[in-house]
């Protein structure tokens, strides 16, 4: 029987909202997930004064000290809290909140910034998108493919074998249950609410109901 670690990145689809973070962080457990995952960046820094989802983004930045908070709650409910940074002056305090870390795909040749995560001794896992990553000590790869929303057409042929997990932005658990039987054991999947809220990876997310049944499925499936 598999044994597969999902994450549900809950990212921004809180819209900025505490109580609604702390509400996706339950959901979650109660879908049987142990990983929720975040976001935590200086919008104008990381996608440029120009760029549409700027004050989107901005307006659903967390503090650290929420963070902070977040990651309590997450400890309460026996959870564990993982949050994404992109720059390296964060990875001391998101090394102090995390018992692992995830590099988005945006960040994977800042060879710096994964360099400065690696020297954290903990599990790093990356996003990339080619199916064969060349092998580093440290580093536990996940494919995806980086289109807002995935098409499910576009996930037909996935690259996933028991070295290379899945991150999905497809609206669609389908592909994702093809991914474990191919023997993926790492996924990551946005979560939302109603891929119908406003907000730039709502879209690509699916449903804790669905995330439930992921979840379920995964783990009954025979690894091969």
């Amino acid at each position: 029987m598999g044994d597969v670690t999902i994450i549900a990145e809950l990212g921004l689809n809180h819209n900025g909202d505490y109580v609604r973070a702390m509400h996706m962080i339950s959901s979650a457990k109660d879908a049987g997930v142990k990983i929720v995952k975040f976001q935590h960046y200086d919008a104008l820094k990381l996608l440029g004064p120009n760029s549409p989802y700027l004050a989107y983004a901005s307006r659903c930045q967390f503090t650290k000290q929420e963070h902070e908070e977040l990651a309590v709650y997450c400890k309460q409910i026996g959870m564990e809290y993982l949050v994404s940074v992109f720059d390296i002056n964060d990875v001391p305090w998101a090394d102090h909140l995390c018992t692992r870390h995830k590099v988005a795909s945006r960040m994977n040749s800042n060879i710096p910034f994964v360099n400065a995560l690696l020297k954290t001794g903990k599990q790093v896992i990356m996003s990339v998108p080619i199916a064969n990553p060349p092998p580093c000590e440290g580093i536990d790869y996940m494919f995806c493919i980086t289109k807002y929303p995935t098409p499910v057409s576009d996930m037909q042929k996935l690259p996933c074998h028991k070295t290379l997990g899945l991150s999905s932005h497809c609206p669609s658990i389908a592909p994702t249950l093809e991914a474990v039987k191919q023997g993926a054991t790492l996924i990551e999947h946005h979560v939302t609410f109603s891929r119908n809220t406003d907000g730039c990876d709502h879209s690509s997310s699916i449903t804790f109901d669905e995330l439930k049944q992921l979840n379920l499925w995964a783990n009954q499936l025979t690894i091969v």
